[in-house]
């Protein structure tokens, strides 16, 4: 991991040369008893030295990536996200599990930022050869992406496609990887109720906002607030469209719905 960010690339090199400094040093301590002795001591120190600074490039890497991560999830920042994150997914191997969820990071991005095709287009799908429960989360994870995306995009019908898709992906993994349906279940039926009002099919309006409530991450209870908002335009409940667009304004940071909700140019 730590290959993926120039700090922990930085850390691990300067690991590197204390190690091979201090194998050198060793050498020398030695050169003066059996040689054998001397080649095990300066092997032992290279080894220990790469396993340490491997060990700690690779906390400094994950340390990197949830900043990163808070940059979109908490600071709202989709544009400062990509930036920081593009040249990270980049250097992952096409087909791995990390290229996959990283793909799936950016177009999370992009679609936070108003560009939902173009989130479309950057999901990954996961290459042959991953185990296949490992296969089956990360399928699970770009459908659940596909459908979010055609959401925002308000392409109901595609959205259902994906999302029969998905669920029987789920019904599949029932008995080899239950945890996988009851995180997702969910989102499941929280886009069936997304479709259903871009469908002109008015929601549980009081349902919807105490689910928003429980939601645990903030572009998941943004996603319910814009639902809020499109379903109290098709009530015709100009209040609670009100209410739930100064909400967007003022806690969607740099999102798109949140330049919409102000009245800025997207």
């Amino acid at each position: 991991m730590f290959r993926y960010f120039g700090k922990s690339r930085g850390v691990f090199a300067a690991g590197l040369v204390l190690t091979a400094a201090l194998a050198v040093t060793m050498g020398v301590r030695r050169a003066q008893g059996p040689v054998w002795i001397a080649v095990i001591t300066v092997l032992l120190a290279l080894a220990l030295g790469t396993a340490l600074s491997v060990l700690v490039a690779n906390l400094i890497a994950t340390g990197c990536e949830q900043s990163i991560q808070e940059t979109l999830h908490m600071d709202l920042d989709p544009e400062g996200f990509i930036q920081a994150y593009a040249p990270a997914a980049a250097r992952m191997k096409p087909g791995s599990a990390a290229r996959c969820a990283a793909a799936a990071n950016l177009a999370e991005a992009h679609c936070a930022a108003g560009r939902w095709q173009q989130a479309l287009s950057t999901l990954e799908e996961p290459g042959p050869g991953l185990p296949p429960a490992r296969t089956a989360a990360l399928r699970a994870l770009v459908l659940r992406c596909r459908c979010r995306y055609l959401l925002w995009g308000q392409q109901p019908a595609e959205a259902r496609r994906v999302l029969d898709e998905l669920k029987a992906l789920l019904q599949e993994q029932t008995a080899e990887n239950p945890g996988l349906a009851v995180n997702l279940r969910p989102q499941v039926r929280l886009y069936g109720v997304w479709a259903a009002i871009l469908e002109g099919h008015p929601a549980d309006a009081a349902g919807l906002e105490e689910q928003m409530r429980r939601l645990p991450t903030k572009l998941d209870k943004l996603d319910t607030c814009w639902m809020l908002r499109l379903n109290s335009r098709l009530t015709g409940d100009t209040e609670a469209e009100q209410r739930f667009t100064a909400l967007l304004a003022s806690e969607g940071g740099q999102l798109a719905c949140a330049r919409v909700a102000r009245g800025e140019t997207v």
